[in-house]
């Protein structure tokens, strides 16, 4: 009998053959007692021409069995070759499934699995393990091809998905590996299965490390074509299923031993070649086949009379059937006991080899009937001692905004304490002087609900910190639409109720509370939309992508339809109070010369309209960045409540604080002070209104953002003193107070600085410490009248104070 490769690199292979028949031929009762099995190799130096001529020798010669041949390839040939002669054959290492067809190669049985139950292993292996997405490398050679197209085949019954699938040539260079390896890259794959050889495998490899790919949180397996690498560092953490060779038994164990002690005195011509001490799991393979052979041929001889000498003539030839005549699924071989099925092909076990972060490899777990048992923990490529998800798994890789080491982070924590900080300030400061006429301008209580909402909406900032949790979705999904509504609807109606004032003087003018439910009734509609969605598909913590490669957590629904119709009427219902608001802003233009209040609320408006415009451009634009679309949403809420804060409310405070400030020192400034300035004050109101000249109208301006409407100057009948006083007339509480005669005023007995300057024939800007005033008079004569009036003041010095104070 002859053994048909006899190349280097089948050693292995030669060497169980030639060591399994020696150990055999010592025992007696096998065969016959005078019968010994004598093997022949003819070495083809793996060449198809060699191959073909060698076979015909073979059969001419009478053999009586082969063993072999290494590859799929050369077995091919041979089976077709010795079929024709009843020469069975069988091999431990050729794979190919088309071998496992019966009518093509009636001779040819193994004692290895076909790569077809290879490639069923692997794709149940995958699926236990839950890896779904992967990516695929083959060979492009007989074995590469045939393995993937099996395993393709299996993939789809056990939901594994091939995220990229790459065909590598033989002897590839490391530019076409490096391509391999950019391609698994943009796949986003996780999980890489290689059909293929050592050789190839090694250089993808090398590739696959220096692109990032082949490290922490990747996992690489092949199959049994791996088998020839040689272990190294380079190649920790790789992994590949091998029928499992040896069996744990006395077969196996004295198989070894044998092996260890008469490797190099049998004649083997494995020996020169090799020097490994204990047979490798292809010599195991075939070394089965020895098994199966002389059991075999003993049935036959015994079932022939024990006529050993019909057998090697070749004369029981006819009698062998494959694989029935070598199936022998009750006895043990060196790897186990076989089970051949109909078509010659063995159903077995698989070991997981994997190679270590010493190099050495290593069994890590068996594969049996459909499940996994692990001997010992995997080492995965770069290290990392815990399981890969499939593709990548973006809650692992998610990125999101710390509160400490982050940037941006810290950015939205001091953006918080900063508006937070001012608007409790603001809110104190209105408190505090919530009788000037500049605060009271405003409604007070009205302010206080708006300020609320603005101190709500800085929480806002906080929902965007670390991983979302279903609160925190629960609350960002609240918090910007209602407060958006009830802060615009609150500045609607008070911009609705100023332009009634100056427009329709006898309209019936909304009181606070009236404002106030107004604002509230505004916020009801987002309340029940957000209601509803949270009832259905409340937004919860989800890891997406926000672009190739890139994930963010954010809040999703389920549901992304119903989270697309809640957004969009929430969006709109926004817009179009936003509209009804630049609407009443358009209609309110010609005010502000009148009620400067109207001024801040338009700038606030046309303000948000334009930020909010940009924001959502940017934000809906593709390819930004997690973290630059968080910054700039941080920075456009950041923005526009700080605006609407500052221009609405906080700069009055600062006014007040101002001219407490100013009265404060020029009262302990000045060398003639008033000693009753409340009497002093009625009574100049009193005389003057008996002449008629306490209401003298002139348009009364002061430069700025906060001056009040209908301001009038009063005057005494000699020049006493003069006082610039303020009263406006915007709610029904401030137009009592100007009855009243209260309001903020300047008195002229000791002008500490006073200047005029002519503007016009009927404009005079006037100079009061670091104050000034534009007046405009109805006619030259008032303007003559008031410069006569005023020019025994000019540079002299003046208290301020406040009609009223001291009461």
């Amino acid at each position: 009998m002859f053994y048909l490769d006899g190349t280097n690199d089948l050693a292995d292979e030669i060497e169980g053959v030639f060591v399994r028949i020696s150990q055999l031929n010592q025992n007696t009762s096998l065969i016959h007692p005078n019968a010994t099995i004598v093997p022949t190799l003819l070495n083809n130096h793996g060449s198809k021409a060699q191959l073909i001529p060698q076979a015909l020798d073979m059969a001419l010669d009478g053999e009586i069995f082969i063993f072999g041949s290494g590859y799929s390839s050369m077995s091919i040939i041979s089976s077709l070759i010795l079929q024709n002669y009843q020469i069975p054959m069988c091999c431990g290492s050729s794979t190919n499934p088309t071998l496992g067809q019966k009518a093509l190669y009636p001779n040819f049985f193994r004692t290895i699995p076909n790569d077809n139950a290879a490639t069923l292993t692997m794709a149940q292996y995958l699926a236990f393990n839950g890896w779904h997405k992967i990516a695929t490398i083959n060979t492009d050679e007989d074995y590469g091809n045939g393995a993937i197209s099996s395993f393709l085949n299996y993939a789809s019954q056990y939901n594994i998905t091939v995220l990229s699938r790459q065909l590598v040539e033989t002897n590839v260079d490391a530019n076409a590996a490096n391509q391999i390896a950019q391609q698994i890259i943009s796949a986003e794959a996780r999980i890489i299965v290689y059909f293929g050889f050592a050789a190839e495998y090694e250089v993808i490899v090398q590739q696959a490390t220096l692109a990032g790919c082949y490290g922490a949180g990747y996992f690489w397996i092949g199959t049994d074509g791996l088998q020839q690498m040689v272990p190294t560092t380079a190649y920790a953490g790789t992994s590949y299923l091998f029928p499992l060779e040896r069996a744990d038994g006395p077969v196996s164990d004295a198989f070894d031993a044998y092996w260890k002690a008469n490797r190099l005195g049998v004649g083997n011509p494995g020996a020169n070649v090799s020097s490994i001490n204990s047979s490798g799991p292809f010599g195991y393979f075939h070394s089965s086949c020895v098994d199966l052979a002389l059991l075999g041929f003993d049935a036959l001889v015994k079932a022939n009379g024990n006529n050993v000498t019909k057998l090697a003539n070749g004369e029981l030839n006819s009698q062998m059937q494959v694989p029935q005549s070598f199936n022998f699924p009750n006895h043990d071989t060196t790897t186990g006991r076989i089970s051949l099925d109909q078509n010659g092909d063995r159903s077995g076990d698989y070991a997981i080899m994997n190679v270590q972060a010493d190099a050495s490899l290593v069994q890590v777990s068996k594969w049996s009937n459909g499940a996994e048992y692990q001997i010992q923990p995997y080492y995965y490529p770069g290290g990392a001692s815990y399981k890969p998800a499939d593709a990548i798994d973006p809650t692992t890789v998610a990125d999101y905004l710390q509160t400490s080491g982050d940037g941006l982070g810290i950015l939205a924590i001091i953006l918080f304490f900063v508006g937070a900080v001012t608007s409790i300030a603001s809110l104190v400061g209105i408190v505090l002087y919530r009788n000037r006429p500049m605060i009271r301008a405003s409604d007070v209580f009205v302010g206080f609900a708006m300020q609320f909402c603005i101190f709500v909406t800085w929480f806002d900032l906080l929902t965007m910190l670390n991983k979302p949790t279903n609160t925190t979705c629960t609350v960002d999904s609240i918090i910007i639409p209602i407060t958006f509504s009830v802060y615009y609807g609150l500045m609607f109606i008070k911009n609705y109720r100023i332009y009634t004032i100056f427009t329709r003087p006898r309209s019936r003018i909304l009181k606070t509370h009236e404002t106030i439910i107004g604002g509230i009734i505004f916020g009801i509609p987002p309340a029940i939309i957000i209601a509803i969605w949270n009832a259905k598909d409340a937004p919860k913590p989800a890891a997406i992508t926000v672009m190739k490669g890139v994930y963010a957590w954010t809040c999703s629904s389920t549901s992304t339809s119903l989270q697309s119709v809640m957004v969009t009427l929430l969006s709109v219902y926004c817009a179009i109070i936003l509209a009804m608001n630049l609407y009443i802003a358009f209609q309110t233009r010609n005010i502000p010369s009148k009620y400067s209040e109207t001024r801040v609320i338009t700038l606030a408006i046309y303000n948000t309209t334009i930020i909010t415009l940009f924001a959502i451009s940017i934000l809906l634009s593709e390819g930004l960045g997690f973290r630059l679309k968080a910054a700039i949403k941080m920075i456009a809420v950041f923005y526009l409540l700080f605006f609407n804060l500052v221009s609405s409310f906080s700069l009055k405070v600062v006014h007040c604080v101002q001219d407490n400030v100013l009265s404060t020192k020029s009262g302990s400034k000045s060398t003639h002070s008033i000693t009753n300035p409340s009497m002093e004050a009625i009574s100049v109101k009193e005389k003057d209104a008996k002449k008629g000249k306490a209401g003298t109208p002139v348009i009364l301006r002061k430069p700025g953002l906060f001056s009040e409407s209908k301001p009038r100057m009063m005057h005494s009948e000699t020049p006493e003193f003069v006082s610039f006083c303020r009263f406006t007339k915007l709610t029904l509480e401030d137009e009592a107070a100007s009855k009243r005669g209260d309001g903020e005023c300047w008195k002229l007995p000791n002008l500490k600085e006073f200047k005029v300057e002519k503007v016009s024939d009927l404009t005079r800007r006037y100079y009061l410490d670091k104050d000034q005033f534009e007046v405009t008079y109805e006619n030259e004569d008032d303007a003559k009248s008031w410069d006569n009036y005023f020019h025994p003041w000019t540079n002299a010095h003046i208290a301020k104070t406040m009609l009223g104070e001291g009461k």
